[in-house]
């Protein structure tokens, strides 16, 4: 599952309302649309001349921003490890 997608589901966000607005006629979001919205919240940029990467997530909530940006480091490690695992496992 890509990084943001995973996100979202570790972190409760498609049952957390203060995420995302309830919809006017009540359905629920797709995770498509779910990843979209928190999308818009997220900037990660290369620093330049470095081998770093700055995330941000940008939330009126200090806290779960800070949260956020961590999960999003840490599923992409994950995901990362997950993959070279795989690769090694089929040669």
């Amino acid at each position: 599952m890509p990084v943001l997608g995973e996100v979202l589901k570790v972190n409760s966000l498609d049952k957390d309302p203060s995420f995302a607005q309830p919809k006017k006629n009540g359905s629920a979001y797709l995770d498509s649309e779910l990843v979209a919205h928190f999308r818009s919240k997220v900037k990660v940029a290369l620093r330049r001349g470095t081998r770093l990467i700055d995330v941000m997530v940008d939330d009126p909530d200090a806290r779960r921003a800070q949260q956020l940006a961590e999960s999003m480091v840490k599923e992409f490690v994950d995901q990362s490890y997950q993959q070279k695992i795989g690769l090694s496992e089929t040669r």
